[in-house]
């Protein structure tokens, strides 16, 4: 029964941050999404590497310019959201 309880918690999480994306991308085009969804590996039996890797970035969103990370930060401090770390594309090396 506790499981079940926490397997909700955890898909009603998921609802709203994938509500909160779909937001972010409709008020901002240059959002592209989070960095888990747009690197999947090839083959299952990479899952482990890819998550290993990208560790706490995983949940991360992409965004193409830092402004509009930066003015996405400002969207959710307005709307009172919580919190999310950006990885905008112009600033990688």
């Amino acid at each position: 029964l506790h499981q079940a309880k926490a397997n909700r918690a955890e898909s009603q999480k998921e609802r709203r941050a994938a509500e909160f994306l779909g937001d972010l991308k409709r008020h901002f085009p240059g959002v592209k999404g989070r960095m888990v969804d747009l690197c999947t590996p090839s083959s299952r039996r990479y899952d482990l590497a890819i998550s290993v890797a990208f560790g706490r970035q995983s949940d991360a969103i992409v965004v193409d310019k830092e402004s509009t990370g930066l003015d996405c930060m400002k969207f959710m401090r307005d709307k009172r959201i919580g919190v999310a770390t950006f990885l905008p594309l112009d600033s990688i090396e």
